[in-house]
């Protein structure tokens, strides 16, 4: 075993560690830390950062089985994982005591094959499938009525310990030349086969956003929010989250850069992100905007479109960070409920009569979504449910859209589409 494997098994146990302390405890993200830690240490390489990544990201997906981080278990996760035995975990294996012979790469099987592989390595008594999430899923996840609770909360579970692929958005318009220089750069592409836009990397090479100012890293569900507000050039849109600005972005492309968009945060260290983005890649339409709620963001104006991107709990996005699972607690969706329901009450007062009022979150909790905007379209008699498609599967739908992560390999969303038919007036 050379030295290199076996400072990275050491180091990796270590961070391993200190990760889950810090998402455990103090409930920050493990990118957080991950990033604070690569500041620390920038003698790490790029392999190095990769690695040590990929080991955090696999405890956390397999926390629920393994739960205090020692050698045996940290080698567990990665052979979670894995297509092959990684060196790394044989030599944290063998440090155990564990014999590297009887070590196994797990990732190719079922959950219930992984739970008797983890039951053997780990000399310790069956895990359960349910023991992967917190026990308070089961009482918030949003069911279909149409569909059996437990076979749904399964079907969930399986999604979400899978890490979706990186999506990538594609300039309207610029496709085939932005394709072309992807296959150049020795990147295996997809298409999805109803959005032309939106693509994903497939393979093991990562990709490199600074290399492709024009492309945008942005998930496909994410990308149907900007589908289902569908604006058009000459409009006026208020993106009320908007965050780093992916969705704006969108907004600004399918409106073909022709109109307003204004984009707003709570979080100004976020919004200098889009800030950022938009002088590297201008965008006349879009005007970043620091807004905490408290007064009118465009007195006198009202828009043809709000999109509420609102903060939620995250459970969508279980599968591509897997520590957000731990760091939630069942109290913290209650506060969301209270936000979301601010949120469009407030945004609702800039909707033009005839405007469209669109509620989004990454969430998949009957709290967050269909309990938020039915709460929401019983106080607001002026706003009603418009008839929709979803943009995946262009299946009609009521205005409510509900993306699960094996509809398109991508995170759990909801959608909520509205039209408004009264006057518009003050809020504030």
């Amino acid at each position: 075993m050379n030295k290199i494997i076996r400072s990275q098994a050491a180091v990796c146990l270590a961070l391993v560690r200190e990760t889950d302390r810090a998402v455990i405890a103090d409930r920050q993200s493990a990118d957080q830390v991950l990033a604070r830690v690569y500041r620390r240490h920038r003698e790490y390489g790029a392999r190095d950062r990769r690695f040590f990544s990929n080991a955090v990201f696999s405890w956390f997906r397999w926390r629920g089985w393994l739960e205090t981080p020692d050698d045996r278990r940290v080698a567990a996760a990665l052979l979670l994982d894995a297509a092959e035995i990684p060196p790394q975990a044989e030599y944290m294996a063998a440090s155990s005591g564990r014999a590297g012979a009887g070590l196994k790469a797990l990732g190719a099987l079922s959950l219930e094959e992984k739970a008797a592989g983890l039951q053997a390595l780990l000399e310790s008594g069956p895990r359960r499938i349910e023991q992967l999430a917190p026990d308070w899923l089961a009482d918030f996840l949003f069911i279909p009525p149409d569909r059996d609770k437990e076979s749904w909360l399964r079907r969930c579970l399986e999604a979400f310990q899978s890490r979706p692929p990186v999506w990538i958005r594609l300039r309207r318009g610029g496709e085939d030349s932005a394709l072309s220089r992807l296959v150049k750069a020795g990147y295996v592409t997809e298409c999805h086969p109803l959005l032309s836009q939106a693509v994903f990397i497939k393979g093991g090479k990562q990709f490199d956003a600074a290399l492709f100012p024009e492309i945008q890293v942005q998930d496909l569900a994410s990308q149907c929010a900007g589908l289902c507000c569908s604006p058009q050039p000459g409009e006026k849109w208020w993106d009320v989250c908007a965050g780093s600005g992916g969705k704006s972005l969108h907004l600004a492309d399918l409106m073909r850069d022709c109109g307003q968009i204004l984009a707003t945060d709570v979080r100004p260290a976020i919004l200098e992100q889009l800030s950022r983005r938009l002088r590297r890649d201008r965008h006349p339409s879009i005007r970043p905007l620091s807004w905490d709620g408290s007064a009118d963001p465009a007195p006198g104006t009202c828009f043809d479109g709000v999109l509420i991107d609102a903060p939620c709990s995250g459970l969508g996005t279980w599968a591509r960070n897997p520590d957000a699972r731990w760091r939630m607690s069942a109290g913290q969706i209650a506060d969301y409920a209270v936000i979301q329901q601010n949120l469009l009450q407030i945004a609702a007062q800039k909707v033009k009569p005839g405007g469209r009022l669109v509620y989004a979150t990454c969430s998949l909790t009957e709290a967050e979504n269909t309990g938020a905007v039915n709460a929401f379209l019983q106080r607001e008699k002026g706003f009603y449910m418009e008839t929709t498609a979803n943009p995946l599967t262009r299946a009609p739908a009521g205005g409510l859209i509900w993306i699960w992560p094996w509809e398109g390999n991508c995170n759990g969303f909801f959608l909520a589409v509205m039209r408004r038919a009264g006057l518009c007036y003050p809020w504030w």
